[in-house]
């Protein structure tokens, strides 16, 4: 079974070396590591030619085109069975590598997705350099996930009933289940946000979903982030500058969502790319209670600036008169916003209480190689065991905590 690590960049060198690096530190001869640059002008080739390693592959765009099309390429320059596929800012856990590969072999999985622990470099000297070990998070046993109910919470703008969905970012996919997915377009990935449009599709499609509760990949987050710079920085913001390059690069791309205007709702842009899943799979009968998708979206719109919030809720009754479904969006108006969803950052607050946080901090530096150095020492080969039987969960986070101990630990 051959393993296909795939990382699509563009113009981040400087966070690419230290992520091919986690790929590399795998010792795993049948793997793969295939960069997908996104016609970066900026020293990524050289920071790719850099490394001696014969598994690596990098293939060209050609030219700048969308973060869909930069995803939809890597999926078909790849080879591998499966394909787990990160950020340039992100990196894999090498160890867990063996492990994963005995999950997938034991219970052949269209999806399989994981806990992201998450780390944010790069860091100021004398910064906070840490990574969070949650025990909910580690040495969980494989299950598979509810798709009815997964379909329902889709249906109805449920959030909190979509634990365990099927991902493609810091997810392993087979190959097999990515060309099932192929839509109307003929494109694999047919949405503007590449993460999003697969987990829509893929509860349309369904297929056999595991999850488990221990880390194989973790996810950096930095400046130069795409989701970072659309919700934390206006228009004015050098920061912005990415999120502005996706916007303009998503409008020039052919395949478009059927309500293609780029937005900072969250909400608004699950509803279209639900929308366009659909469209893409000839699921006109998947259900959707458009009275809830309505009244989820028009309550997040609160938070955000007039001139936005104006926009958003004219793109949405639009969309509700194209759509025969005018009736639904006046009574969601009406209704008002949804409640009971901040139970979430309920159990996030709980779940520190079970959790440690030690320094990633090696050699002077915090990248998230270090990071996910740390978390291979942390982790080690324990989740063998706990998947033998010969360990429990629970020991396996005790000895895990005990390892954590001497590090600096920030709480």
């Amino acid at each position: 079974m051959k393993l296909s690590l795939v990382i699509p960049t563009r113009e981040r060198a400087r966070f690419l070396r230290e992520s091919i690096a986690t790929a590399t530190a795998c010792r795993d001869p049948d793997i793969e590591i295939l960069i997908s640059d996104n016609a970066s002008t900026d020293d990524t080739q050289a920071v790719i030619n850099g490394f001696a390693d014969p598994r690596i592959k990098a293939v060209q765009t050609g030219r700048r085109v969308s973060m869909r099309q930069n995803f939809e390429n890597a999926i078909e320059e790849s080879s591998g069975d499966y394909i787990i596929m990160i950020g340039d800012d992100d990196g894999f856990l090498a160890g867990q590598i063996p492990i994963l590969r005995r999950i997938l072999a034991d219970r052949q999985p269209d999806v399989l997705s994981w806990k992201i622990p998450t780390f944010g470099w790069p860091v100021a000297p004398g910064g906070n350099a840490g990574v969070r070990f949650i025990k909910s998070g580690c040495y969980g046993k494989p299950v598979a996930a509810d798709l009815g109910a997964l379909k329902h919470a889709k249906s109805t703008a449920n959030s909190l009933g979509l634990t365990r969905q099927p991902v493609l970012y810091h997810g392993c996919v087979s190959r097999t289940y990515l060309q099932s997915l192929r839509g109307n377009s003929g494109a694999i990935i047919a949405g503007k946000i590449p993460d999003v449009y697969f987990t829509q599709a893929a509860i349309i499609r369904g297929g056999n979903f595991q999850h488990t509760g221990h880390p194989f990949t973790i996810n950096g987050y930095s400046f130069a982030s795409t989701g970072g710079a659309t919700h934390a920085y206006s228009s004015e913001d050098p920061r912005a500058r990415p999120a502005m390059r996706f916007a303009q690069e998503a409008e020039a791309d052919p395949v478009q969502d059927v309500i293609p205007e780029f937005t900072k709702s969250i909400p608004f842009i699950h509803f279209a790319t639900l929308e366009t899943a659909r469209r893409e799979m000839n699921a006109a009968a998947f259900p959707v209670d458009y009275f809830c998708w309505y009244r989820h979206v028009l309550g997040h719109l609160a938070s955000l600036d007039d001139g936005t919030r104006d926009q958003l809720r004219s793109l949405l009754a639009d969309y509700a008169y194209k759509t025969d479904t005018a009736d639904d969006h006046s009574r969601a108006q009406l209704a008002g916003s949804k409640v009971g969803e901040k139970v979430g950052g309920l159990f996030g607050r709980m779940s520190r209480l079970a959790s440690f946080k030690p320094s990633a901090r090696r050699g002077g530096k915090a990248t998230i190689l270090t990071a996910a150095e740390l978390m291979g020492d942390i982790l080690a080969d324990d989740y063998d065991l706990v998947l033998d039987g010969s360990l429990s969960s629970a020991g396996a986070w005790l000895r895990a905590l005990r390892r954590g101990l001497k590090y600096r630990i920030f709480g």
